[in-house]
């Protein structure tokens, strides 16, 4: 198990930028935390120029998820170096193929048996079963109704995407590559930074034969991500991700604030019983909503509320990426609360399993 930084490759920032976009007309102070105020300024100044392409970019946004963020698995991303060779690389794959991409896409994502979409005619009785919005149904059929067209349609929007792209990307290139080198320098004193970086956002190692790749993004400087392209893993991390878990842990009053969020997000049930059905391994969106009896948006909600607290990590099992329960950040919450409560507890608390640090 190792990890390998890779070179700036803005194709991943683009591959991201329509879902940032999307993002930044979200209320800021939903987001807790020490947030880099020149960051928070650089998104508030795209938040307007993103107005026009929102509605186009939301059609392929399925229960908060970008669709085509999720179809990069099937384009090889290995030797492409600019946004303009992505967009020329989706309008490269052939009408059969872009059916099979959207096909196997949405299974994938829907978490459905291979095939299951195959078939036009059990399609719609397919859809009745899915925990989505009709909404979202809608824009499942009219991917699966005309792939072609529909990719086509996204790749003129990335065309038209590009200036504005370009015009942001070169705003955040500089800190980014400052943070590289600073990550380069670092890692030549401890050849552990990186996978103790990476590790803390996973409940256990990737285990691969060669090294994973790790890139970093400019744009969408807080993500943190687990991708396949080409049968391959690799990791997108942002830049600023580093400085603000760090900024985080290094604040008594913050620590305090993050134990009274921690107890907080268990004080809304049905937050509570998503994270007791994930402890017993229940943890696909579609599984969660048809236990609980809410919609998988609801769902989302609230799976991206305990991955901001920490409070449950990703795993990836099956080729598939699946939630797991922190178990070391709630027993060093509990045992924070007692020592804050002065009890003199008597019961050692120890994980079922070692989560990585």
């Amino acid at each position: 198990m190792s990890y390998q930084l890779m070179p700036l490759n803005p194709v991943l920032d683009f591959i991201h930028f329509p879902m940032l976009l999307l993002d930044t007309v979200e209320d800021p102070n939903e987001e807790e935390g020490p947030l880099d105020p020149e960051f928070l300024d650089l998104v508030g100044q795209l938040s307007p120029k993103a107005v026009p392409y929102l509605e186009r970019v939301a059609q392929y946004q399925i229960n908060d998820h970008h669709l085509p963020l999720r179809m990069i698995q099937f384009v090889p991303l290995a030797h492409l170096n600019t946004p303009e060779e992505y967009i020329d690389a989706v309008r490269r794959i052939c009408e059969s193929d872009r059916r099979h991409l959207v096909i196997r896409t949405l299974e994938q994502y829907l978490d459905l048996p291979k095939g299951a979409l195959e078939m036009s005619s059990s399609v719609l009785e397919t859809l009745e079963t899915l925990p989505l919005s009709n909404d979202d149904k809608w824009k499942v059929l009219a991917l699966l109704s005309h792939p072609h067209e529909q990719l086509e349609r996204y790749a003129d929007l990335l065309e038209e995407l590009l200036p504005l792209f370009h015009a942001f990307y070169q705003e955040v290139e500089p800190p980014l590559r400052r943070y590289r080198q600073s990550l380069i320098r670092r890692l030549r004193e401890n050849p552990s930074l990186l996978k103790n970086l990476v590790g803390q956002f996973l409940a256990s190692p990737i285990q691969d034969e060669e090294p994973t790749k790790v890139y970093l993004l400019g744009l969408s400087a807080y993500y943190f991500g687990i991708h396949h392209s080409e049968k391959k893993k690799f990791i997108t991390m942002g830049y600023l991700l580093e400085s603000y878990y760090e900024a985080k842990r290094n604040s008594d009053a913050m620590k305090v604030q993050r134990r009274v969020q921690a107890f907080k997000n268990l004080g809304d049930r049905t937050r509570y019983d998503v994270l007791r059905l994930i402890a017993k391994g229940i943890s696909s969106n579609k599984q969660l909503a048809e236990e609980l009896h809410v919609t998988a948006p609801n769902i989302s909600y609230h799976i991206k509320t305990l991955q901001n607290e920490n409070l449950i990590v990703l795993d990836l099992s099956d080729q598939k990426n699946i939630h797991r329960i922190h178990e070391e950040v709630f027993l060093t919450h509990l045992k924070d609360l007692l020592e804050d409560l002065a009890i003199d507890a008597t019961i050692t608390l120890r994980p079922k399993k070692d989560i990585v640090p």
